[in-house]
């Protein structure tokens, strides 16, 4: 059986560190409270949630100039070169 996770995000952030790592599922979706839809999936290498949060939280640091959305992007992105996680927006 497959299982899929499906959760809110009263924030309208995107997947964090958390997502991924009890994704013990096919993959999860994320709705946001701004009206957006995010699917993810973990990928071929596990990561504690802490690693995926604090490169956001790098990304968010004055010297990148990032906000938020695009800091959780850029992080995301990476950890799909990185970790084979998948995410999109669903539109």
């Amino acid at each position: 059986m497959e299982m899929v996770g499906i959760h809110n995000h009263p924030t309208n952030l995107l997947p964090n560190g958390s997502d991924f790592t009890a994704a013990g599922y096919k993959y999860g979706i994320v709705v946001t409270h701004d009206g957006r839809i995010y699917k993810y999936s973990v990928g071929n290498r596990p990561f504690l949630p802490a690693l995926l949060d604090s490169r956001i939280d790098k990304y968010c640091a004055k010297e990148y100039n990032l906000n938020t959305r695009e800091a959780y992007e850029k992080a995301l992105n990476e950890f799909r070169k990185e970790y084979g996680i998948s995410w999109q927006e669903i539109e």
